[in-house]
């Protein structure tokens, strides 16, 4: 299991690590013009795609239905804010655009 930050998940918790820097490469064109706490479509499913794509990485079975079924919204600002956060990227306020800044 890769070190992580631990994020609420359903009713308990996971332990998100880093994304990859072949996650970080696939992503980073949306990542960039990320803005964290918007609750638009577009946010809310890049939201879901990066904290489905740390968490697979310590729980490989994981579902991207499992993601949006289990995160809800007072949990998916701090979820993405704390994998950004260790992933290496600039913490930005949330509802700020450029949320993915190295």
């Amino acid at each position: 299991m890769f070190e992580g930050t631990e994020i609420k998940f359903g009713a308990g918790k996971k332990i998100a690590p880093p994304l990859s820097l072949g996650q970080i490469k696939r992503f980073a064109p949306q990542i960039k013009d990320m803005n964290i706490g918007a609750l638009d479509a577009e946010t809310v499913d890049l939201s879901v795609t990066l904290i489905h794509a740390a968490l697979s990485r310590n729980y490989p079975e994981i579902t991207t239905q499992e993601v949006e079924d289990n995160i809800d919204i007072s949990q998916m600002a701090p979820a993405i804010t704390a994998i950004m956060r260790i992933s290496g990227f600039e913490e930005n306020q949330p509802g700020k655009q450029g949320a993915g800044k190295k």
